[in-house]
């Protein structure tokens, strides 16, 4: 028994992929964290906000790691981009808070 596969022309669904997704901005603000990404130059905002925490505190470990760890945060959150199948997710402006 053989199967025949149906094969479908996939430049049909071009409008769904996008080039490049981009993080271009992530905010740390008292009691919420923004993030702006780029999709192929539309931007997108993001915002997580805290009932129960201030970001701002003096009292945290230091503002560069609460700056890394709202950065993480963009970068996971990033995986929902991966639908539209981009040739590029450039994180590049936030690698140094990024570890390997």
């Amino acid at each position: 028994m053989t199967t025949t596969k149906s094969r479908v022309n996939c430049s049909q669904f071009d409008d769904f992929f996008v080039e490049e997704v981009s993080l271009e901005d992530v905010s740390v603000n008292k009691d919420s964290i923004e993030f702006t990404y780029l999709i192929d130059g539309e931007e997108i905002r993001s915002l997580i906000r805290y009932n129960s925490i201030i970001l701002t505190d003096p009292a945290l470990k230091s503002a560069k790691d609460v700056k890394r760890f709202a950065v993480v945060l963009a970068v996971i959150y990033s995986i929902q981009f991966v639908a539209l199948l981009p040739e590029r997710i450039n994180l590049y402006k936030y690698s140094k808070y990024i570890s390997r």
